[in-house]
């Protein structure tokens, strides 16, 4: 509990440093600055209620969710900030990559806590799935905005023709990478703690 508050609370420091450099450090025009900072808000402040709202439900998230989400939103920037983008050929694949290993963790990590709990019935496979294809929409939909955004912004984030399903690409890649890791600590997790209960019990008897 205590490791998970204090990533998260990690995780919202650097995003919140990230937003200062992003606003306040002159890399391009200001309204393209601005709109590229909208990455951060609504990805960092959407997790932060997200997080807050399966607190309440009772479902806690590992630490690691918030590191994959901030990580995520660093990538993207410094390809803007740092013109990795530009200079570096591979880095928007990585940034895709990394990208979608977050959503992909935190669902599939949501989805193992609520079976877990009893509250949904559903065999891993349909279980991966889900998340593989969740954290696909996600994806689709920031091409979407991407596109949108070079139409209505001064952005120029969609290069050629090949770029989209590139992106993708390295999507599925990333999502399948978050839901393997989710069910390797989910698993070691669940595990430890089965050990815990049984040696309270076996203690509890013996007294």
């Amino acid at each position: 509990m205590k490791s998970n508050t204090l990533g998260f609370w990690m995780a919202m420091a650097s995003l919140l440093i990230l937003l200062g450099i992003e606003l306040l450090y002159h890399y391009d025009s200001w309204s393209r600055q601005l709109a590229l900072s909208l990455t951060n808000v609504l990805g960092g402040g959407g997790f932060a209620v997200l997080w807050k709202v399966l607190r309440r439900k009772g479902i806690e998230l590992h630490w690691l969710s918030a590191i994959f989400i901030a990580a995520a939103i660093w990538f993207d920037a410094m390809g803007n900030f740092l013109f990795l983008y530009r200079d570096l050929l591979w880095w928007d694949r990585v940034s895709h990559l990394v990208g979608s290993i977050a959503p992909a963790f935190v669902i599939s990590t949501i989805l193992l806590q609520l079976r877990t709990a009893g509250r949904i019935v559903s065999p891993s496979w349909w279980m991966n799935f889900s998340a593989l294809a969740s954290a696909m929409l996600l994806s689709v939909l920031y091409e979407i905005s991407e596109y949108l955004g070079d139409l209505w912004l001064p952005t120029h984030r969609v290069t050629d023709v090949f770029d989209t399903p590139d992106d993708l690409l390295w999507n599925l890649i990333g999502a399948a990478i978050g839901i393997f890791v989710s069910r390797v600590i989910y698993s070691q997790t669940h595990r430890k703690n089965t050990f815990d209960r049984i040696g309270k019990n076996s203690y509890s008897k013996s007294l």
